[in-house]
């Protein structure tokens, strides 16, 4: 069994996307994102999504929940995540970051 956080990969986004672009930054923040133990444990899921903007020194300046969490565990481990961010991106830019925290059985 493997437990993964995953990002919902839109269909019409294209393969090779520009390093710096907010599309790279989304995916290298999911990519950043464990899987929390204690969720794989209990065999939590969810699917979530944040609206977070980019402030002048390129960390969380606004940030907003837009589909929450059905676990808090998830949730924190967002937020430990994305607080610390460092964004390689222009203040002002807004991403919407889609998380999937999913068990995946093989």
């Amino acid at each position: 069994m493997n437990s993964f956080a995953k990002g919902n990969k839109d269909k019409n986004s294209s393969e090779k996307q520009e390093e710096g672009s907010p599309e790279e930054e989304v995916r290298k923040i999911q990519n950043r994102i464990s899987y929390p133990p204690e969720a794989l444990e209990q065999g939590l899921e969810s699917d979530c999504e944040w609206m977070v903007k980019v402030n002048d020194r390129r960390m969380v300046g606004e940030l907003k929940n837009l589909r929450p969490c059905r676990y808090k565990v998830f949730e924190q481990t967002f937020l430990s995540v994305i607080y610390t961010w460092k964004f390689n991106l222009p203040s002002g830019t807004i991403l919407k970051i889609p998380i999937s925290f999913e068990i995946e059985e093989r």
